[in-house]
Parts: C-alpha cells; structure tokens; sequence
C-alpha cells in the first residue's frame, strides 16, 4: 500500500515538472509572438529594400519609424494595378505614396465595380422573388446584397469627388 502511494506521489511530482516546463516554454514563446507580430512584416518589407526604417529620438522616449523606399513605391504601385477590379482600401491606404489622380481613379473604379455587383444582386432579387413564400431568406439575402453593394457604391462615388462622372 505504501508503495502504491509513494507509485502516485511520484507520478504526480512528474506531472507536476511537466505542466511547469510546458508553460515554462509556451510563456517563451507567448512573449515572442506577442513582439514580434509588430515587427515581422517590416523587417520583411525592410529586408527586400522597400522600406527603410530609423529610429526617432526625441526627449527620452524614442520609436521606430518606417519609409518607403523608390522600389517599395514602386512595388506598391505594380500590386495597385495588379488588382484592380478588386475590392479593398489598397490605393487609399497609400494616400501620400500614390498620386491624387490615383485615387479618383482607383475609386471610379471601384465605383463600377460594386454598381455592378449591386446590379447582380437585383437581377437575383427577381429571380427568387417568386418563390418568397418558399424561400424567403432568399429573397432577404439578395435584398441585403444589393443593398450593400450600392452603399459601396455610394462610398466610393463621395470617394472619387467632385470631378466623378
């Protein structure tokens, strides 16, 4: 009997060792993920030549600022054109990288593009709405769609300014 309690006692000690050393070594790397998620991409960025990055001291404090280099300008440039027609704030989170004339361009063009999938989401519409007792979800479905789209739509029309079409 002793021997059975002294066989648990040592198993627990085990046990014991082995959650300390895993959350020992999960808190390690915890606190590498927790730094390096602000600094990977850059270094990435830094390491292919498209950003710069120097540090600014003022007073005691000091932190870390970021340039776009020529080639990161023209890098992003290059990812611009390659998706247009795609939906995303890409050329307008780049305002001071990209010409003015960019963005009212990227925005007409996103304009159209969600004109025209608020136009997919009518057409839809009145495909099922026949069928609103069957499938109502349906029909509230496209609805929301359509409606969405053409808030995008709207957006990007305020976006592209006064000189839209």
């Amino acid at each position: 009997m002793i021997a059975i309690a002294f066989l648990v006692a040592f198993l627990l000690f085990v046990l014991a060792i082995l959650v300390f050393a895993i959350r020992r070594a999960d808190g390690e790397r915890h606190d590498e993920r927790r730094q390096d998620p602000f600094y990977a991409e850059q270094a990435r960025l830094a390491s292919a030549g498209l950003i710069q990055s120097r540090e600014d001291r003022r007073g005691r404090q000091s932190k870390r600022v970021f340039l776009v280099t020529p080639s990161g300008e023209a890098a992003l440039r290059a990812r611009m054109a390659a998706r247009k027609g795609h939906s995303d704030l890409l050329g307008t989170s780049f305002a001071g990288v990209v010409a003015p004339a960019d963005i009212v361009t990227r925005a007409r063009e996103l304009r159209e593009f969600h004109r025209a999938r608020a136009a997919r989401f009518q057409a839809l519409r009145a495909l099922v709405e026949p069928q609103q007792a069957e499938f109502p979800e349906a029909v509230e479905a496209a609805e929301l769609g359509q409606r969405f789209e053409a808030s995008c739509a709207a957006f990007w029309e305020r976006q592209a300014g006064p000189r839209a079409e």
